[in-house]
């Protein structure tokens, strides 16, 4: 059928399908700025105005949008110059991945031309349709108050970091100011607390607030809040994305997945799916090679188990590979999944890490091939045994005053990227096999996946573009092989996009674990001893089992300092949809039960659980003990690892001053006048993750200066939409003194990049920033030895880079362009670059305070939070606006995981709730108000100073919100989420 439609002003007529939905026909048309997100709609990524409205075209027909006026974010620029609308959400930062960006900036066009001064509220409200799983939604919001400011005709705010007074002065430890210090801290003391709200409303920018160490430097680069290299492209909707491009008689590949949990396939005949014209490849375990591997993205030799096949002949959870297929049309690829005829004898699950492990548990892993694999004892469903300990933990328990031990219940969620998996294979021009993937590790995804394939690796070229959201779930091999089979078998381009539904059951999700903790303590406080003994789900493969367990013992016992420590853990094999990475990566689950135990035994001993926590809490100068024993490798446990720089107790002071943490004693204010069923908490939890995998780990960089005193930089680091490309850019620019904009940066490539390890650990800017400042220095000396040439100095070691130009100790300079152009054509020619590459052996720990302020409902259940606060030490934060960009998206993330989200199933293993909507996630109008605070130390091991940052705003929300429950009703709840059905609950028990 043919419809006629005016898009961005333009009349258009289009040919279509009946069945065709908008989205797929602006997308074949070129208007990619427009992005699938789900298959009914729920994230918003594929909005566009249509007469004025915002309407997902993911479920809105092209045949409706005949005779309507649609506008996508395309028509909103002019060439350079950007709308209002755009340059405001690049100026304040809303942008991190920009999948969602142009939707939240046509949101923002239908607000404002109906309402140009809204309030906050209408902000959030008209961007609720919109779904964010990296901003928190703070930046959007500021961004939209922002260009409503601009339209009325105001100027730009200037966005620069709101400098904070330090509490903890010298001469004082912890508690804030001393009696004489008040003159000197003035209001900053006094924080207004009234009323309760939000200050956003009455501002049209929240600055980043920030902490300056007294020794810190003054820069030009680094530290400042930078506008985002990739921020341009992705404001006006550019193709960006690993859809976002086209391929001449592209195939569309389709899964196939089990209904069962636990099921062994006698046959399958694909006949009629072969049959169907428009099928050109159907691919299972009778035509696949079986080679095992592990499909965790992590540095080689891969942790075993090798526990996985590209298709087998077993089933292990429902959402397990059965068989995939290619064919010309999203339409026939569907259908003929549908003819695919399987045999199952579906056999006993167990979805229980508990129940996984006792006698008589049916086995999941009874292949011959598992004798070899590396499984700890697959006989018993136990895929790794991991033990460390320091000290005799037994002796401090006989030695201590009292012993405390209680078990915790962390849940399985999923990462939620709203670009779900998608990569794309085709052969190119020398027949060499192209994956282009919206992945986190493009270097092991390109050695893994070549023996599956059975072509070398020096055959294969794995593309990175932007990518929609990773959080973890794509530090996998997941879907690159089975584009590669298919493109093998075809000869032609193919493309696997994961639904949403199968994003939930057979993407990755997080861990869930059974924690017991045991703890020897003495009646002053003192930690004597403590034991934490945890069961790890890691679903039917072990992908990252080990790893995600060994760092939630290394988080659960190096936070605190005690003499006498112990972990046993077991990793358990069931037959729930696969756990593997995600943001955080074993450290939320150690910290919910690590603080929540911390502040019960506070609580039994009669102390302040905050002065409990301060007296043991680890401080510049202690040894991480247990660290060589829980690290990725061999352990050495004659190089333990020591704190250098801590900024904890100016991070719990910060926090407390801005939660108004007075309150918390204070009887009248948990109570809610007018609102006799509701209570009022506040909560804390203290925060220690970790920069880099030691000794492991490896980013490598390469810079050239190009004719007009520019600089290319590549790098293998992979931005994932957290900034990476722009903080390492900064780098190069401080060192080589020249603005941001002269940096041009690419990225994971692995035909055109060095190599790096990928995005996980909150390594890169630690990692891959140092191998930037490297490579930088090496050309800064280069580019003084050229300077010194031209002009005419004996000893050109005191040359200078600032402001684009080489000064001589006697003030005479040249222009990087001159400099460039005179090594490039005129005299001595040759090309100033060189390349680094860094492997770090420590893993310095950013520190956070994180507290949560909420309302309970005693009738219903229902918590409501109203505020949370994260002050955190990431060393120098090379880009501030940034780096709290990240704080408030990992926050959210955090709240969802202690507050709402959980995958639930029924007794057949079936995810129940496999949607966006049943399964739940914070929308833009039902956020808390979030305040971020940067407090700086000076990392020596770091680039410029830098610790990480990414991680650690995982780790204490669910504690805090725990906490915080327990101070509004006396509760204690030691399992998440804290639905309503579960407080509830414990309320109706006490």
């Amino acid at each position: 059928m043919q419809i006629q439609v005016t898009i961005n002003g333009i009349n258009k007529k289009f040919t279509c399908e009946p069945g065709d939905t908008l989205m797929r026909v602006l997308r074949r048309e070129g208007y990619v700025s427009v992005r699938f997100g789900s298959d009914s709609g729920e994230t918003g990524a594929a909005a566009v105005l249509v007469d004025g409205k915002l309407v997902s075209t993911d479920v809105m027909l092209a045949a409706q949008a005949d005779g309507h006026a649609i506008e996508t974010v395309e028509g909103l620029s002019h060439g350079l110059q950007l709308h209002p609308i755009q340059e405001a959400f690049i100026r304040v930062g809303a942008i991190q991945s920009g999948y969602s960006t142009p939707a939240m900036i046509l949101a923002t066009k239908a607000l404002l031309e109906k309402n140009p001064n809204p309030t906050e509220a209408e902000v959030r409200d008209a961007l609720s349709g919109i779904l964010d799983r990296e901003t928190g939604y703070v930046k959007p919001v500021q961004a939209v108050l922002e260009a409503a400011a601009v339209l009325r005709g105001e100027d730009p705010t200037k966005v620069e970091p709101n400098v904070l007074t330090p509490i903890i002065l010298p001469g004082h430890e912890f508690g804030g100011p001393g009696p004489d210090d008040a003159e000197q801290l003035g209001d900053d003391l006094t924080p207004d607390m009234a009323g309760g709200g939000s200050e956003i409303s009455t501002k049209r920018i929240v600055l980043p607030k920030f902490v300056v160490a007294p020794e810190a430097p003054e820069m030009k680069v680094v530290g400042k809040s930078e506008t985002k290299v990739d921020a341009l492209k992705l404001a006006k909707g550019n193709p960006a994305f690993v859809d976002d491009v086209e391929f001449r008689g592209l195939l569309h590949g389709k899964l196939l997945t089990s209904p069962h949990a636990h099921a062994r396939i006698i046959d399958i005949d694909d006949s009629e799916a072969r049959a169907i014209p428009g099928v050109h490849a159907v691919i299972h375990y009778k035509n696949i090679a079986r080679v095992r591997y592990a499909s965790g993205g992590q540095s080689y030799p891969n942790p075993k188990p090798y526990d996985q096949v590209s298709f087998d002949n077993k089933v292990r959870h429902v959402g397990d590979r059965v068989a995939a297929v290619a064919a010309e049309t999203p339409e026939i690829a569907a259908e003929a999944i549908k003819r695919i005829k399987v045999t199952y004898d579906v056999l006993p699950a167990v979805f229980d890490e508990n129940e996984a492990i006792k006698p008589g548990a049916p086995v999941i892993h009874d292949e011959p091939e598992m004798a070899d694999a590396g499984a700890f004892d697959a006989g018993r469903n136990i895929s790794h045994f991991i033990h460390a300990a320091v000290g005799d933990v037994e002796q401090g328990f006989a030695q201590a005053d009292r012993i405390f031990e209680q078990t915790y219940y962390v849940h399985q969620v999923q990462q939620v990227p709203i670009e779900p998996h998608i990569a794309i294979a085709y052969w190119d021009p020398d027949e060499r096999l192209v994956i282009r993937t919206s992945t986190q590790v493009p270097f092991h995804v390109r050695r893994m996946v070549a023996p599956l394939l059975g072509l070398p690796v020096k055959r294969i070229r794995v593309i990175k573009p932007r990518i929609g959201g990773g959080f973890g779930a794509k530090q996998e091999m997941l879907i690159e092989d089975i584009v590669g089979h298919l493109a093998i078998a075809t000869g032609k381009p193919v493309k696997l996009e994961l639904s949403r539904a199968e994003e939930f059951m057979s993407s990755r999700t997080r861990h869930p674990q059974t924690i017991v903790y045991k703890t020897g303590v003495n009646n002053d406080g003192a930690l004597v001893a403590q034991k934490m003994t945890v069961v790890g789900n890691t679903g039917p493969y072990a992908t990252h089992g080990l790893t995600v367990q060994t760092v939630t013992g290394m988080r659960g016992l190096s936070t605190y300092n005690c003499p006498n420590k112990k972990f046993e853990c077991t990793v358990a094999y069931t037959n729930i949809p696969v756990p593997g990475a995600y943001r955080g990566y074993g450290a939320p689950q150690a910290l919910f039960a690590l603080e929540t135990h911390m502040e019960e035994i506070a609580v039994a001993l009669g102390l302040d659980p905050l002065e409990f926590k301060r007296k043991n809490w680890v401080k510049v100068g202690d040894p991480l003990d247990i660290a060589p024993q829980l690290g990725e490798g061999e352990a050495d446990v004659s190089s333990i690892p020591v704190v250098r720089t801590s900024g904890l107790s100016e991070c719990i002071a910060q926090g407390m001053q801005a939660i108004g943490w007075e309150r918390r004693s204070d009887p009248n204010w948990k109570m809610v006048p007018g609102k006799p069923h509701l209570r009022r908490g506040l909560g804390m939890a203290v925060c220690m993750h970790g920069t880099a995998i030691p000794g492991l780990d490896m980013g490598g960089a390469s810079i050239k200066i190009n004719d007009d005193g520019s600089f290319n930089v590549l790098v293998g680091a992979t931005d994932l939409g957290t900034g990476s490309d722009t903080a390492l850019s900064q780098i190069a620019a401080e060192v080589l003194g020249v603005p941001l904009d002269d940096i041009l940066i690419y990225s994971s490539d692995t035909d055109m990049t060095p190599f790096d390890t990928g995005a996980y650990a909150s390594s890169t800017t630690y990692i891959s920033g140092t191998a930037v400042k490297k490579a930088a220095e090496q050309v800064r000396e280069q580019i003084k030895e050229r300077a010194g040439l031209m002009l005419k100095l004996d000893d050109w070691s005191g040359v200078t880079l600032r402001d684009r130009r080489a000064y001589a100790p006697d003030g005479r300079s040249v222009t990087m362009e001159e400099l460039a152009l005179h090594s490039l054509h005129q005299d001595q020619q040759r090309q100033i670059m060189a390349t680094a590459s860094y492997v770090s052996p420590e893993s310095p720990p950013p520190f956070a305070g994180q507290f949560a302020e909420v309302e309970v409902d005693i009738e219903t259940g229902q918590v409501t939070v109203k505020k949370l606060v994260m002050a955190v030490d990431c060393g120098v934060a090379i880009n501030p606006i940034t780096a709290s960009g990240q704080v408030e998206g990992g926050m959210t993330q955090a709240l969802g995981y202690g507050h709402c989200e959980e995958m639930v199933y029924d007794a057949k293993g079936r995810m129940v709730n496999a949607a966006l909507g049943p399964y739940k996630i914070y929308r833009a109008d039902e956020m808390p108000e979030m305040e971020v605070i940067l407090v700086q130390t000076i990392e020596p091991s770091g680039p410029f100073g830098a610790k990480a940052i990414a991680e650690i705003p995982k780790d204490g929300v669910a504690p805090a919100l725990g906490s915080a429950i327990y101070n509004a009703t006396g509760v204690r709840i030691r399992s998440i989420p804290f639905t309503p059905e579960r407080v509830w609950t414990a309320i109706q028990e006490k």
